[in-house]
């Protein structure tokens, strides 16, 4: 009695009982009705009786040594006894009441054995038979496997095998110490044929249960047993084992397609309520009031002993307003992961190698959707993945990044949100976000004007997607956002809220010359009803550098209110910035006795105490603003902790500095440091300033630096239609040589001919990158005379704009002529 007080349970009352264990011999003793999964015989009971456990044989003996009972002590615990034939669960709860109504499915009477002609496990496979040798066992396990093939023979499960098909043993130890024995069928599940019925998804207990306030959960006992196997494949359910071969008649662990197979059985049974969610051996009855989930539970019992499915009581939980459902905790108002699982995740150990952290990783993505930013915060771990394969054992190196992303994963169960449970009448919105490696959503519906998060999505971009602009990556977060709730989403008006202005304007703008990417990425999205919404984040400009400083601890005073509203709420420093360092420059400042003695200067300068101590600083007061005066030896640094967080503009760094700190001639000093920085020159762009053109040097003598063109076509006259045409950049004398067409030949001679062969070669020859200069027979000719050749820029005319000036004269006098001919 004492040692179940001491339990941390629930405890229902006292209730006198007999315990039968024999025909002959009855027990009289008042137990504790407590919520107990099994019926716990105390050591009170044993002395008040004169009895002793034997543990050999699980049977009590009297004070002679003779056996009371055989075979009703199923578990032994220190000195408490579970006694199989005893029920302490509180049944005088109406829902049990309503399950003794039921002996078939409470387990009170023997159930029956699931029939029909298609209620059978089926085990289609290809090939031949597959043939195993027995492994050898150590002497606990061998005894173990006795035992246990022992008991599924008398209960009929399984049964002696000729059977030409032969598989491994295969033992998993149990939570309480005993042995799960079935046959390690790997080899038959690779031959055997797949069954593509659909096995639920998790989290789609949740679309059920908006409005219900008390639950109950039940499990099926032994559930894959209670399915028969096809008589033709049992054979290929053989065991092989040292003391024989055994086959199943029933469907047993380990087997492909197993839980497809029961998933069906139990849909037919429970398919048309819709007051309850089926997973396998689990369902989960919920309900809005008292009176109507004992209804349900009666309509449920009722089907379970039609279809011959039979509950293990002991691990059901009935009429609760929180119940524990496949991993998390249920209650009215939503859903969140359990307390001990998130316990366990917390005190997870650091992963050693990459095969540890992907198991940790998939712990903690079991509750993905109720984590906000998960794939930002496990983008850290997740590079450890490149490149690694199965069962990967090499070591992780953690850096400082890795550690605190571990951290931060585990830290995250702790702060999970409790999410709520869709309904079909509230307004709902995707919340989307992106960051320049990670895109998420959060689906919210709202409920009295509040709104409350059904569950969010986040995932990393890929190497494609890290390249787009921030238009684009935000577009791609809102189109993968939708795809993922858009099972929520058909079908509903719903809103899209960004904190991307652009994008709510996007699908009004034209699309003509828009990538195909989006135009597709927009041609899914008008498939749904949304509304955009701009949705401002918050405000973070430089709070991780500016911090303000403390109030004192105790309350002010009403004399020194005033006081600490000029000197302590309004001045702000960098983070890393020591106030005595100030005060101490300050006062060997040479420019500052001339800034305060000269009334004209437009820096007003007074004493102003700062913080608990009242440190006394120079400051300038305006528009109930207070800045800190900042002596010459301090400017650099100031300068450089605030410039270095994001090297910004001149214009930005002077709004930035100028809100915080005052010195003379501010502007033109921040201008001339911003200028000077050499972070700033090697990775930014001028892009509104020209450069200075350059000069063609004088050449020293005549016909030293020719500047050569082509010009055309123009009318026809006398068959040429082009010119060839040069000038001389020392004197200025200018030639044109009538062409019949622009080959590299024929230019060439014409060059030759009436310039080199007249007047000798030149030192230097300006042209731009025309095919008739780029030809090989020009620059072979070139390359004999001695020639060097310079070549304007592509695009660029002005590089020979010596010759395009004097061709636009050229052409007036060429119309001009014309004109007065007509």
């Amino acid at each position: 009695m004492t040692a179940v007080n001491q339990l941390p349970i629930q405890v229902y009352g006292t209730k006198k009982l007999e315990i039968k264990f024999s025909k002959d011999q009855l027990f009289s003793w008042t137990f504790v009705v407590a919520d107990v999964p099994y019926p716990i015989v105390g050591g009170d009971l044993l002395k008040c009786f004169h009895l002793l456990p034997d543990l050999t044989y699980k049977c009590p003996l009297d004070a002679s040594g003779a056996v009371v009972g055989r075979g009703f002590i199923s578990r032994i615990n220190r000195r408490k006894l579970a006694i199989c034939s005893l029920s302490l669960r509180n049944d005088q709860s109406k829902f049990f009441q309503i399950l003794h109504n039921f002996p078939e499915v409470s387990g009170l009477a023997s159930p029956k054995r699931i029939s029909g002609s298609n209620v059978f496990h089926y085990i289609e496979t290809e090939g031949k038979p597959i043939l195993y040798k027995a492994l050898r066992l150590p002497p606990h396990k061998l005894k173990a496997a006795k035992e246990e093939f022992s008991r599924l023979h008398k209960a009929g499960l399984i049964r002696p095998s000729s059977s030409p098909w032969a598989f491994p043993i295969h033992m998993v130890l149990k939570k309480d110490n005993s042995w799960r024995i079935c046959g390690d069928y790997r080899r038959l599940n690779s031959v055997t044929k797949f069954d593509a019925y659909p096995i639920p998804r998790l989290l789609d207990f949740t679309v059920m249960l908006a409005g219900k306030s008390i639950f109950s959960t039940l499990d099926l006992k032994k559930a894959f047993n209670q399915i028969p196997l096809n008589p033709d494949d049992i054979p290929k359910t053989a065991v092989i084992t040292p003391f024989g071969l055994w086959e199943y008649n029933v469907m047993t662990f380990g087997l492909r397609n197993a839980a497809q197979t029961f998933q069906r059985y139990v849909d037919s049974a429970l398919r048309d309520l819709d007051f309850i969610f089926v997973y396998l051996d689990d369902i989960l009855v919920s309900s809005s009031s008292v009176h109507e989930h004992e209804a349900h539970l009666e309509t449920v019992f009722e089907r379970l002993q039609q279809f011959s499915l039979q509950l293990n009581v002991d691990k059901c939980v009935f009429g609760r307003d929180t119940v524990e459902f496949l991993g998390y905790l249920i209650s009215r108002d939503g859903y969140k992961p359990l307390e001990k699982k998130v316990e366990a995740i917390v005190n997870y150990s650091r992963p050693e190698n990459i095969e540890e952290l992907r198991r940790f990783l998939g712990v903690i993505n079991f509750y993905r959707s109720s984590i906000p930013h998960a794939a930002e915060m496990q983008a850290q771990l997740n590079k450890f993945f490149t490149d690694s394969r199965r069962n990967d054992k090499r070591p992780v190196i953690w850096d400082a990044d890795a550690v605190e992303a571990f951290e931060k994963c585990k830290k995250s169960l702790i702060d999970v949100t409790l999410l709520a449970f869709p309904r079909c009448d509230a307004p709902i919105r995707v919340v989307l976000a992106a960051s320049d490696r990670a895109m998420g959503g959060a689906l919210e519906q709202q409920v009295d004007q509040t709104w409350l998060p059904l569950s969010f999505f986040s995932r990393n971009f890929d190497s494609a997607q890290l390249r787009y602009s921030t238009f684009d990556r935000e577009l791609t977060a809102m189109v993968e956002s939708v795809k993922h709730f858009h099972n929520y989403l058909e079908g509903r008006k719903f809103t899209a809220c960004t904190d991307h202005k652009p994008l709510i304007y996007a699908r009004s703008l034209s699309q003509e010359k828009a990538p195909s990417r989006r135009l597709r990425q927009f041609m899914y999205l008008a498939q749904f009803e949304i509304t955009y919404e701009y949705l401002p984040g918050k405000s973070n400009d430089v709070a991780d550098a500016l911090s303000r400083a403390e109030a004192p601890e105790s309350g002010p005073t009403e004399a020194t209110r005033k006081e600490q509203a000029l000197s302590v709420h309004s001045i702000e420093f960098p983070a890393r910035f020591d106030v005595r360092r100030l005060q101490s420059a300050q006062n060997s400042d040479s420019d500052l006795p001339g800034i305060l003695d000269d009334p004209a200067h437009p820096l007003k300068l007074s004493k102003i105490p700062f913080g608990p101590e009242k440190i006394e600083i120079y400051c300038e007061r305006r528009s109930n603003v207070t800045r800190p005066y900042v002596p010459a030896q301090l400017r650099d640094e100031i300068f450089s902790l605030l410039h270095s967080l994001s090297h910004d503009s001149t214009r930005a760094m002077k709004r930035r500095i100028k809100q915080h700190f005052v010195w003379p001639n501010i502007d033109k000093d921040i201008a001339s440091r911003c200028r000077n920085c050499l972070d700033c020159q090697r990775t930014k762009v001028s892009r509104h300033t020209k450069p200075v053109p350059l000069r063609f040097d004088t050449p020293d003598a005549r016909f030293d630096h020719v500047h050569i063109d082509i010009v055309g076509p123009l009318p026809s006259c006398g068959g040429y239609r082009y010119l060839l045409t040069m000038m001389d950049r020392y004197t200025g004398w200018p030639e044109a040589v009538p062409l019949l067409d622009t080959k590299a030949v024929t230019v060439t001679r014409a060059f030759y001919r009436c310039r080199v062969a007249r007047f000798g070669a030149p030192l230097i020859l300006t042209s731009d990158q025309g095919g008739q200069f780029e030809g090989g027979v020009f620059l072979e000719l070139l390359q004999v005379c001695g020639v060097r050749r310079c070549c304007t820029t592509a695009y660029h005319p002005s590089g020979n704009g010596l010759m395009k000036r004097w061709h636009r004269s050229l052409k007036a006098a060429f119309m001009c002529y014309s004109n007065a001919e007509n």
